[in-house]
C-alpha cells in the first residue's frame, strides 16, 4: 500500500501565492487591533488569504529593461556601503521634510520649480531603479521618469536654485554609493558630475 502522496505544490501555492505578504499582512492587522478577540484573528486571516490572491497579477512585475552595456554576469553585491546610503538618504528625507514644510508656509512666489536631467552613469538595471526610487522618495521632488535609454533621470523640483549643485549632491550621495555597493568602480563610470569632494 503506498503512502498518499503530498499536496502538490501548485495548490499551496494557489492559495498563499506570496506567502511572506501573508503572514506580513496578518501581522500588521494582529499589531493594529491588540487581537483581544477572535474576530480579529478571523480577519487577519481573511486579510492573508485574499489580498495577496487578488493582488497577485499586480505583483508580477517584468524584469527592468537592460542597458545596452549592462553586465551579463552577475553582480556581486558588496555590503559595507550600504550604511553609507542609508544615512544619506535618512538625513535627506529629515531635512527635506524641514525644508519643504517651511516653503509650504511660506510665499509661493519664493519657490523656484526646476526640471533637472541628471546624468546616470550607473550600468546595472536594478541601481538605475534604486537610484530614481530614491530621488523620488525625498521631499521636494514632485516626479521622477528614467528616460528610455536609462542614461537619464528627469526630476521635476519643487524648488531648486543650483541645478548644478544638485546634480553633484545626487551624484555624491547616492550614485556613488549605488556603484560602490554594484561593485562597479566610480573611476569607470562615464558622463558623471564632478567627483571633488
Amino acid at each position: 500500500m503506498t503512502p498518499p502522496s503530498a499536496p502538490p505544490a501548485s495548490s499551496l501555492r494557489r492559495w498563499l501565492p506570496h506567502p511572506w505578504w501573508s503572514l506580513w499582512l496578518a501581522a500588521c492587522w494582529l499589531l493594529l487591533e491588540d487581537a483581544d478577540s477572535p474576530g480579529h484573528w478571523l480577519m487577519a486571516l481573511l486579510f492573508a488569504l485574499v489580498l495577496p490572491r487578488v493582488l497577485h497579477a499586480f505583483m508580477r512585475l517584468p524584469p527592468p529593461p537592460q542597458t545596452p552595456d549592462a553586465p551579463d554576469t552577475p553582480t556581486r553585491i558588496r555590503w559595507q556601503p550600504i550604511p553609507r546610503l542609508v544615512a544619506h538618504v535618512l538625513q535627506d528625507i529629515l531635512l527635506c521634510n524641514l525644508i519643504v514644510a517651511r516653503q509650504a508656509l511660506g510665499r509661493m512666489s519664493a519657490l523656484h520649480p526646476a526640471w533637472l536631467e541628471v546624468p546616470v552613469s550607473l550600468r546595472h538595471p536594478l541601481a538605475i531603479d534604486l537610484l530614481a526610487s530614491i530621488i523620488t522618495n525625498t521631499p521636494g521632488t514632485i516626479s521622477c521618469t528614467i528616460s528610455p535609454d536609462r542614461r537619464r533621470i528627469l526630476v521635476h523640483a519643487l524648488h531648486c536654485d543650483d541645478i548644478p549643485g544638485a546634480l553633484t549632491s545626487i551624484h555624491r550621495r547616492y550614485e556613488q554609493p549605488l556603484a560602490a555597493i554594484f561593485d562597479t568602480p566610480p573611476e569607470t563610470l562615464p558622463h558623471a558630475p564632478d567627483r571633488k569632494s
